[in-house]
C-alpha cells in the first residue's frame, strides 16, 4: 500500500535493460468504478549535454498482484518527462522541467473524476519542483549581480535624473529630520513604522 496516495499497489516489477525498468500501478477508483491497472516500462536516456528524459511506454506484461484488488481495468499511460540544467545564478544550480503526459483510464469516467485524478498526479511534479526549490538563493544571487553592477560600473545620468535624484535625497533627508511622524504599534515584531 503506497501511503502518499493511498493506491492499491505500485511495483518495481524488473529491471529490463541498465536504462528501463518496469513498474505496475493499481489506481484506486470510487466506488462504482473499478480500480484501474497500469503496466509500462520507464526508459531513462540522456538526450544531450545537460538534458535527460524519462519515458514512459505502456507494456503488455501479466502482473501478478497476489489477489484481493478485485476487477482491474487496464489504462495506459505515455509520459515523456525532461529535465534541462539552465544557466547557473551565481553558485546556485537551475533546471527546468517539462511533462508531457497522455492518459487513457480504459474506459468512460466522468470529467469531474478526471480533474480529481489528474490534480494528484501532477502533484507529484509539485512535490518535486518544492524539493529542490531553491527561490531565496536565486533571489540572493541576482541581486547581487545588480549590486555588483551598481557599485562596479560607472552610471551615467542625465540632468533630468540628477534632479530627481538630488529632490529624492532631499525629501528623504526632510522625512528624517521631522518630528511630525509617529511610531504605529504594529503585531509583528520585524516591522516598525
Amino acid at each position: 500500500l503506497t501511503l502518499a496516495n493511498k493506491d492499491p499497489a505500485r511495483l518495481e516489477v524488473k529491471q529490463v535493460k541498465q536504462n528501463q525498468k518496469l513498474f505496475a500501478t493499481v489506481k484506486k477508483m470510487p466506488f462504482p468504478f473499478n480500480n484501474r491497472e497500469f503496466v509500462g516500462n520507464l526508459i531513462w536516456r540522456r538526450k544531450s549535454e545537460g538534458v535527460v528524459a524519462v519515458a514512459g511506454v505502456p507494456a503488455d506484461d501479466s502482473i501478478d498482484y497476489g489477489g484481493g484488488l478485485g476487477k482491474l481495468v487496464k489504462g495506459q499511460t505515455k509520459v515523456i518527462f525532461t529535465a534541462t540544467n539552465l544557466k547557473a545564478f551565481g553558485r546556485v544550480p537551475r533546471c527546468k522541467t517539462e511533462l508531457c503526459q497522455y492518459i487513457d483510464a480504459g474506459g468512460n469516467i466522468p470529467v469531474w473524476l478526471s480533474d480529481i485524478k489528474v490534480a494528484k498526479t501532477l502533484g507529484a511534479l509539485n512535490a518535486l519542483s518544492n524539493t529542490f526549490k531553491r527561490d531565496k538563493e536565486v533571489d540572493e544571487a541576482r541581486l547581487s549581480e545588480l549590486v555588483s553592477i551598481m557599485k562596479c560600473n560607472p552610471q551615467e545620468y542625465k540632468a533630468n535624473e540628477i534632479e530627481d535624484i538630488n529632490e529624492g535625497k532631499l525629501y528623504f533627508k526632510m522625512c528624517v529630520e521631522s518630528n511630525m511622524f509617529e511610531e504605529l504599534a504594529i503585531q509583528a515584531k520585524k516591522i516598525s513604522l
